[in-house]
């Protein structure tokens, strides 16, 4: 409930599916009215009818995204959390990434979260109120080889969370960010390849890199973890800036990134990830 005692307003992106539609069905389970933004249409369950409601929108769409908040705006009369949880994967070498590509990436995972933030924050100053969930990632502190766009992406999602955080607090709106680790979503099945990473340079690294992360990620976590962390946020408020949800080795590996000599911290990536190669170029 919000500080009224009334059920909440959440606006969830990426909804369809994984994280979103983890949380977007415990919140509307515990009475608030969620709003699922996606490109999917995506029938609720008939225990959320009426409080849990998807609405097809690419957010890579200026006018779209417009639409939807507005007529949320209208039908509400409030939005109380913004969950900015979108997002998609580009695997491929950096050199071997198109600009095209990376731009495509970026529209979805920083540009739309953008672009949902200028339009709901201006309603969270008039409430004087609001809380705002951007999911990132660990790649957002330790970038993944292969996958450099979207490691910057969530560097971005950080960078950003972190001004709007000191921003937006002398308005009563709060900021935080969660970093999921491995998980078993439809990410890798709808993680998209660059077109020039089937004739790669790279050979043998570069497959042996994308199976080691695809075989953590398909035995990662439940998103539901990630989906209760979300909903615990969007109902109480964050108690903190961060939240690192996943593996125990994996959240302590990012915190000792700023510990030890960045050669032996990206020795030990290196021998993670199985980027062998590498390896030898770093002994030499």
């Amino acid at each position: 409930m919000n500080e009224n005692g009334r059920h909440k307003v959440i606006v969830i992106t990426g909804a369809s599916s994984g994280f979103g539609r983890a949380a977007a069905e415990r919140l509307a389970s515990g009475g608030h009215h969620v709003y699922g933004l996606s490109v999917d249409a995506v029938r609720p369950a008939r225990s959320h009818e009426g409080r849990l409601q998807h609405v097809r929108v690419d957010i890579r769409s200026d006018a779209q995204v417009k639409g939807a908040i507005r007529a949320i705006i209208r039908n509400e009369k409030r939005i109380d959390v913004l969950v900015n949880n979108a997002g998609i994967g580009v695997a491929g070498a950096v050199e071997e990434t198109s600009t095209d590509e990376a731009h495509d990436l970026f529209e979805v995972n920083f540009w739309g979260l953008h672009r949902l933030c200028r339009l709901v924050v201006p309603q969270m100053r008039r409430q004087g109120s609001g809380t705002i969930v951007n999911v990132s990632s660990l790649a957002g502190f330790q970038a993944i080889p292969f996958q450099g766009f979207y490691s910057a992406s969530k560097f971005a999602v950080e960078g950003i969370s972190e001004a709007l955080s000191m921003e937006l607090k002398p308005f009563g709106i709060r900021v935080c960010v969660v970093e999921p680790g491995d998980a078993a979503t439809s990410f890798v099945r709808n993680r998209l390849y660059s077109r020039q990473s089937n004739r790669s340079a790279y050979g043998g690294r570069f497959h042996s890199v994308m199976r080691t992360v695809e075989r953590d990620e398909e035995n990662g976590m439940a998103p539901d973890v990630v989906g209760r962390c979300i909903a615990r946020i969007a109902e109480r408020g964050p108690r903190r800036f961060r939240y690192m949800v996943g593996d125990p080795l994996q959240r302590a590996a990012v915190r000792v990134k700023h510990l030890v000599p960045h050669a032996l911290f990206e020795g030990g990536a290196l021998l993670v990830f199985g980027a062998s190669g590498g390896l030898r170029k770093l002994a030499g």
